[in-house]
């Protein structure tokens, strides 16, 4: 993940007047593809305006970090805190860390 390309993305999105949709994780099965990382995640952050809806997709290997998009959208610090929590998920920058 290219962390710097994806917090211009969102950021992108939040000066066009985007509103943050939804954070979504899962966890990738082993066995599902031919190259997957076991222990991966796909994760996805929707952003909506008007009828508009567009997704931003990214595998994550359980190492690696991702970065939080509060700073750009700061509802996202729930998702993000419920990602670590639930998934594991190492997200850098919370706004808001509940570290639970």
């Amino acid at each position: 993940m290219d962390n710097a390309a994806f917090l211009a993305q969102v950021e992108d999105y939040h000066q066009a007047g985007w509103r943050l949709s939804v954070i979504n994780a899962t966890t990738i099965m082993p066995g599902a593809g031919e190259g997957m990382e076991q222990g991966a995640f796909d994760v996805a952050w929707a952003f909506a305006r008007g009828a508009e809806f567009e997704t931003i997709r990214e595998r994550v290997a359980p190492s690696e970090e991702v970065p939080s998009i509060s700073g750009s959208f700061a509802a996202a610090f729930l998702y993000e805190n419920e990602m670590r929590e639930l998934f594991g998920i190492n997200v850098t920058g919370l706004g808001l860390d509940l570290k639970q």
